[in-house]
């Protein structure tokens, strides 16, 4: 189904209120270069960060608009669509990309970050129309002393280069990341391995537990004996560098009674205390993974996994994100469960957008389910129903202009895994091996998203730091594909 960009932006802005003790006043305006000149991209967004401070204990919200080809825009939106900006003054960033969606880099790269813009305005009434003037990117000049220092830095360094991440075709390796997982031999042979399947990336993941789905204080690293010391994270990262691969850092969290993360919250009873409480220590929870990524210098950085119940809260996303943006200035990301793409509330302030991709294929008109998992899943009806995601995914692309991730995605070897591919090994233990519908998930996949100019790439769930022998492929009901059908 297609959207509008005015139902995609109520959509976005669904749950967040009205602009409490703030006055917003509808304006327009027109982004050029200094001299007056337009600026030549196939797609920018303008973001208005007010400057205003709080008031009642509230922080006015960023505004976006997107801008036409001939550099106008209107209808900017902060708390509803078209209701302008907030009185007062604003830094004000620009997003700019090609018509491919790749990143422009004609526009001075600190008018990107908000923390360097030197771009203002100040708007004082209704109707206002604003001009903003960005400046042209230097022209890049290396000297041959320059030139020298860079080699030299090179020869010394042993870590990646640090140009952005570009498409991904990985894994998601290392869950759940237990102390121990990640030292052992196995861990080094199940990298290797991974690095044979032609993979050129590696999405680390891992979790402390929080005792249930409503506490909310939870430890992590060194001083959390059940998950993966920060040595073993660090030890994880030179692991896949050792074998030519990018890294992705996904620190996550999990709930030891068995609720999913989706549903973490704070109401018995209801407690505002509880929610700050639980920002404060998730803010401190990737800040100290932020320094582990910087210090290692990954290639990008994932803020989170399938937090359903938090993605509403806009104001504390920003807040966690300008905390890593400051300990880590590598790419940032975001991990949505699939259906949820839309309504992320802060995806103006990721560099890609990430989705777990575990995209279910309905039973064709007049089969039931039960039915329909009796036999294997034919590509075509699996491809059939990726189309449909395709276009979707392809129309948020052109709302927000940022490549999107498939950061999880795949299924299990077991029949009917199409119909449901988020279901774990042991959920349908009547149903028999069945590698051909891995495979065909596996070949839909890659027919129906990888020449889209838009599309960053896989980064397929799941690869085990402990691989089971070889083997016993054949017997593994898991998500992973070494050894199986689906690997070829």
């Amino acid at each position: 189904m297609k959207f509008s960009i005015v139902v995609l932006l109520c959509l976005t802005l669904v749950g967040c209120g009205s602009g409490g003790p703030f006055k917003s006043v509808p304006v327009s305006g027109v982004v050029t270069y200094e001299d007056g000149s337009p600026i030549p991209v196939g797609g920018m967004k303008v973001f208005f960060h007010s400057q205003t401070p709080p008031k009642e204990g509230m922080h006015p919200r960023p505004a976006m608009v997107g801008v036409g080809p001939d550099g106008k825009f209107e209808n900017v939106t902060t708390y509803k669509y078209a209701d302008g900006l907030v009185v007062g003054p604003h830094k004000v960033t620009l997003v700019a990309q090609e018509a491919n969606g790749k990143a422009s880099k004609l526009i001075a790269k600190e008018c990107a970050d908000v923390r360097t813009t030197p771009l203002t305005v100040e708007v004082t009434h209704a109707g206002q129309v604003l001009e903003i003037k960005a400046p042209k990117s230097e022209p890049f000049v290396l000297t041959k002393c320059l030139l020298a220092l860079a080699t030299l830095a090179a020869a010394l360094s042993s870590s990646v280069a640090e140009s952005p991440l570009g498409f991904v075709k990985g894994h998601s390796w290392g869950w759940v990341g237990s102390r121990g997982d990640y030292t052992s031999p196995a861990a080094a042979e199940s990298m290797r391995n991974l690095a044979e399947t032609s993979a050129d990336t590696v999405c680390i993941a891992f979790a402390p537990n929080l005792k249930t789905y409503d506490t909310p204080r939870f430890t992590w690293g060194d001083n959390n004996s059940q998950m993966v010391s920060d040595d073993e994270v660090r030890h994880a990262i030179d692991l896949a560098r050792e074998n030519g691969l990018r890294v992705i850092l996904k620190p996550t969290v999990n709930c030891e009674d068995q609720t999913w993360r989706a549903w973490i919250r704070f109401y018995r009873p209801l407690s505002e205390a509880a929610w700050a409480e639980w920002w404060a220590c998730f803010g401190d929870f990737l800040e100290h993974y932020a320094k582990i990524a910087a210090e290692k210098n990954v290639d990008a950085f994932c803020l989170g996994c399938e937090m359903n119940s938090t993605e509403s809260f806009a104001d504390e996303w920003r807040e966690v994100i300008r905390r890593v943006r400051a300990a880590y200035d590598g790419q940032l990301t975001y991990d949505a469960n699939h259906g949820r793409e839309r309504l992320v509330t802060f995806w103006d302030e990721v560099d890609f957008l990430s989705v777990s991709a575990y995209y279910p294929v309905a039973p064709p008109e007049g089969v039931t389910e039960e039915e329909a998992v009796a036999s294997t899943t034919p590509k075509t009806e699996i491809v059939a129903t990726l189309r449909q995601v395709r276009d979707e995914l392809r129309d948020l692309h052109q709302e927000y202009r940022k490549p999107i991730l498939f950061i999880e995605t795949g299924v299990t070897n077991v029949r009917g895994c199409a119909r449901y591919p988020w279901s774990h090994p042991d959920a349908e233990l009547g149903s028999p091996i069945d590698e051909r519908e891995q495979a065909n998930y596996y070949e839909a996949m890659f027919e129906t998203f990888w020449d889209e100019p838009w599309f960053k790439g896989f980064a397929w769930w799941d690869w085990p730091a402990r691989l089971y022998p070889i083997d016993e492929a054949g017997g593994n009901r898991g998500f992973c594909i070494y050894g199986k059908q689906a690997e070829g």
